[in-house]
């Protein structure tokens, strides 16, 4: 687990660092100043896993997800398509659902629309992090994650939709304005 704090303001530190002091697998980062969304490849970056996958800041894993999550890594770890947790949201415009199938890009596509901007859907084997610690192309229109995917995904032309929904999200505090 990697914490790439963001020069958050909040507890995010001390939280943090109560884990990384029990636990050697977990790892804490802070940036000195927000990069936005350059704060990703730099995560992915400091990631050391064979399938590494963003998470947000209000993002819970439900029971079983944890597993879920690494039955889908071994799976799909010989062939290694593009790794899609859409959380239950496949198939927004489809009486069709899918379920942990590999589709090719344009399937894809149109079967995600939208849901493709989600942060905790996107994630990349370590083979397709090299170099990305200074990759910030798109992070600008702080959409780095999707054109990252879109990349991989015309590339490989295959995505692999893992369905299941494994997160659910708590309500950020209320900033003053």
């Amino acid at each position: 687990v990697v914490i790439n704090d963001n020069a958050s303001t909040d507890d995010t530190e001390v939280v943090s660092k109560s884990y990384t002091t029990r636990y050697s697998n977990i790892h804490y980062f802070k940036n000195p100043e927000s990069l936005l969304d350059r704060n990703f490849p730099i995560t992915f970056s400091r990631a050391t896993g064979k399938l590494r996958k963003l998470n947000n800041d209000t993002a819970v894993l439900l029971p079983g997800a944890l597993k879920y999550l690494c039955d889908m890594e071994q799976k799909y770890e010989d062939t290694r398509p593009v790794m899609f947790f859409s959380n239950g949201k496949a198939s927004p415009h489809s009486k069709e659902q899918i379920t942990d199938q590999v589709l090719d890009f344009q399937a894809f596509l149109r079967t995600i629309s939208y849901w493709i901007t989600w942060i905790g859907s996107f994630s990349l084997w370590d083979s397709d992090c090299k170099d990305i610690e200074t990759d910030f192309d798109g992070c600008e229109l702080r959409l780095w994650q999707v054109k990252k995917l879109c990349e991989n995904g015309s590339e490989k032309n295959a995505i692999a939709v893992c369905n299941k929904h494994v997160i659910t999200s708590i309500a950020p505090p209320k900033k003053d304005i």
